[in-house]
């Protein structure tokens, strides 16, 4: 009989690294592509998120098909399939709140590890907007989704609390994303993406309109960027600010946006610039931390409205400002208190982002975004 030490030598290792090979790949087209790719041709728009929704790799493999098929600053037709046809909508039910995320995010923004567990601060009215990065994927994936995913620029955010986002703490929640609307504008095509974050009993916690561009490079040449300056009044608080190089990595780490745009210089010159440039919502959420570090936390709690644009990418490494100065709403408005803000890169007035906070009677989210 042969021994189990002379059977090691006899086995054909090549045959059994091969058939490793094809067992691994097996398994990952089955759990990763075929799963995934089965629900989106069933027509699933409602999934369980503590069960089966659409893989990652299978959303990035989409995501590719559709950069090669389709042309940046182009309006495409819809088709009549998955995410709902014309209506391009996904919801997520059963989500639950990771602490260690929240605690990463408020760290990497601004706020401090421990601010989740500090008396009267709600959860950063930014961070709802990480929630729903895979149900973003979807929609951008989607055959229903009429612009290429290649090159979308994020130019505006819109954001609203009806309640305390704290809310999602005390129970699973409920995620939904919609596009709402497609528009030409004078640097190529414009869509806008509804958020929506309601609580264990579908009531309206948080919502969100996130405007993504398509830009036309042709006009792009054509067009000559101007910035404008802005009035700014004499009481006006500033605060200085360094943004290490590493900062859209650690960001990254805490939203999972992993865009190459923000992580390393060799990437961002890649696609054209000279060093890794700061995600938009990291901007906003650190001139928020600021500002509710120096006027405290009702400056910005529910209900209340922030709306922002992006202007100039930020560079890093950098220095920049953080400019806010309060403002007072006309009569019969709502009594919270405005704010406007900006952050500026030092010794000029170019500015990165331009926003407000205001109180929700101010504005509806639902007003035409521009």
């Amino acid at each position: 009989m042969i021994g189990r030490m002379e059977l090691l030598f006899i086995i054909p290792w090549g045959s059994l690294y091969l058939a490793s090979f094809f067992l691994i790949t097996f398994t990952v087209l089955y759990f990763y592509v075929y799963r995934s790719h089965k629900l989106y041709k069933e027509g699933a728009v409602v999934f369980d998120c503590q069960k089966q929704v659409p893989s990652w790799f299978y959303l990035l493999c989409r995501l590719a098909a559709k950069v090669v098929l389709k042309r940046q600053g182009r309006l495409y037709n819809n088709t009549n399939s998955i995410g709902g046809g014309s209506q391009v909508t996904f919801t997520l039910y059963n989500c639950r709140l990771e602490s260690k995320g929240l605690r990463q995010y408020c760290s990497v923004c601004g706020y401090g590890w421990d601010y989740p567990d500090s008396t009267n601060r709600d959860i950063p009215v930014c961070y709802p907007e990480i929630l729903f990065f895979r149900l973003l994927a979807m929609v951008i994936s989607s055959d229903g989704f009429r612009l290429s995913p290649l090159g979308l620029i994020h130019v505006q955010q819109t954001m609203r609390t009806s309640q305390p986002v704290d809310e999602i703490k005390k129970g699973p929640f409920f995620l939904q994303a919609a596009v709402k609307e497609y528009r030409s504008v004078e640097l190529g095509i414009e869509v806008d993406i509804v958020f929506e974050l309601k609580d264990r009993v579908k009531e309206p916690v948080w919502e969100g309109i996130m405007t993504l561009l398509s830009r036309d490079m042709k006009k792009l040449n054509r067009k000559k960027q101007h910035t404008q300056e802005s009035c700014e009044p004499e009481e006006v608080k500033v605060i200085e600010i360094l943004v290490p190089w590493y900062t859209g990595l650690i960001y990254a780490f805490a939203s999972l946006d992993y865009n190459p745009y923000h992580l390393f210089s060799p990437t961002a010159k890649l696609l054209g610039y000279k060093s890794p440039i700061a995600h938009g919502m990291w901007m906003v959420s650190r001139c928020l931390a600021e500002i509710e570090k120096r006027e405290g936390t009702d400056a910005i709690q529910a209900p209340v409205c922030v709306k922002v644009r992006f202007k100039q990418p930020l560079l890093m490494p950098g220095k920049v400002v953080i400019k806010y100065w309060e403002t007072f709403p006309d009569a019969g408005t709502w009594s919270h208190k405005s704010y406007q803000f900006r952050m500026e890169e030092i010794g000029t007035r170019m500015p990165h982002v331009v926003g407000e906070i205001s109180g929700v009677e101010s504005y509806s989210i639902n007003a035409e975004s521009g």
